[in-house]
């Protein structure tokens, strides 16, 4: 795989390259990585779902931009504590399966090998069943993508830490993950809509591997790929 490095970028600019590296794959005929963070807050919206309720004011107040990617999932505040990773494959590689859930699994077994190699302790690959018998969410945590669990996300101490999602076109198929170095469950509440007890219940669910380094993430992730 090509592995392109860490950029930090403009948020709008950076979902622009995702799009950018899905159309080139098939004419590059190479996997391609791309990391990225951003340098200033954004609200990324899901492609499908239900919408959530933003209240654009705040938005507006906080100085923070509302956007949407081409996958689908909830809402993500895309500020300076998300590591994201972009992965472009051709349309006939061998890690693109025709069970778009099983396509996830590689991604989410790296990041995990790749925390628990870090020191991260209780570091744990969602399996389909784990994901499929829990309660349907609700509130605040069915409009945040960190509020549900979905197969091959990974959890520390039963509480998500990465969310993935997909596209996936004629031309390529288009990995994306988020990685919590820092969580801010109070701003998204607000942006949706939502109060402190909402925040709290979504602080609850979720965890960072607050203190790494996206460096050295980088590395160890990308030392665990197949």
């Amino acid at each position: 795989m090509l592995s392109l490095p860490l950029e930090r970028r403009d948020p709008a600019r950076a979902l622009e390259r995702a799009g950018e590296l899905l159309s080139g794959v098939e004419r590059a005929g190479t996997a391609t990585l791309a990391w990225s963070m951003v340098d200033r807050p954004a609200l990324v919206l899901g492609r499908a779902g239900s919408e959530p309720n933003v209240d654009r004011g705040e938005a507006e107040r906080q100085g923070i931009e509302i956007l949407r990617r081409s996958s689908g999932g909830g809402a993500v505040l895309w500020d300076g504590g998300l590591l994201a990773l972009d992965v472009a494959l051709p349309p006939d590689h061998e890690l693109v399966l025709a069970d778009v859930v099983e396509t996830y699994a590689w991604l989410g077994r790296s990041f995990a090998a790749a925390l628990a190699r870090m020191g991260h302790e209780h570091v744990e690959l969602v399996s389909v069943e784990v994901a499929r018998s829990q309660a349907p969410p609700h509130g605040l945590l069915a409009a945040a993508c960190f509020g549900s669990l979905s197969p091959y996300e990974v959890t520390i101490a039963g509480r998500k830490v990465l969310g993935l999602s997909q596209v996936r076109r004629r031309h390529g198929t288009l990995l994306q993950a988020g990685l919590l170095l820092e969580h801010d469950p109070t701003t998204l509440a607000r942006l949706l809509g939502w109060d402190r007890a909402a925040a709290e219940q979504l602080d609850r669910v979720t965890t960072t591997v607050g203190g790494s380094q996206p460096q050295d993430v980088i590395e160890a992730v990308e030392r665990s790929l197949p």
